[in-house]
């Protein structure tokens, strides 16, 4: 909570379609990561700020299928030392890996990952939402960032 202020330093809209969907903290490079796109759009921004004082370092885009979104912004470093993301870059049920490092997006990687979704070091938790239910499937995060996803558990909640 000590950094909410940093966080809020910089507009939640600097071009007019662009809506911010999910950030991220990372502690170790003192940065946060904002992935950000409109509504229905193709194209996912993720920008990186300094923590401290919300000041813009860069941003790469990808391209995403329409009605696509990221609401999640999960990361990790690989074996290279790349910073990756997961990403949602189509609407199926599924995820992506973007090495932001090297520009790369994996193809899709099958799994009951839907556009909400968070992580910690030791699980990847997805939740979908229908008319009638919540239902949550929550995989190894370790399995998540090899590309070969593992369920752990999954549950529905009623409303």
């Amino acid at each position: 909570m000590n950094n909410v202020e940093a966080m809020t330093t910089f507009k939640a809209r600097e071009e007019a379609l662009f809506w911010p969907q999910s950030a991220n903290i990372n502690e170790l490079t003192n940065e946060i990561y904002v992935a950000s796109q409109e509504n229905e759009g193709t194209e996912l921004r993720i920008e990186i700020r300094d923590l401290d004082t919300g000041s813009f370092k860069e941003r790469k885009s990808i391209p995403i299928e329409s009605g696509a979104y990221t609401e999640g912004l999960s990361f990790f470093y690989n074996d290279q030392g790349n910073l990756c993301f997961i990403v949602k870059a189509s609407k199926m049920s599924g995820y992506n890996i973007f090495n932001y490092d090297t520009g790369e997006l994996s193809d899709l990687i099958k799994a009951n990952v839907s556009s909400k979704y968070a992580a910690n070091k030791y699980y990847f938790a997805s939740i979908t939402v229908n008319q009638a239910s919540i239902h949550a499937y929550v995989y190894t995060w370790e399995s998540i960032k090899m590309g070969n996803p593992v369920l752990y558990t999954d549950f529905t909640v009623d409303y």
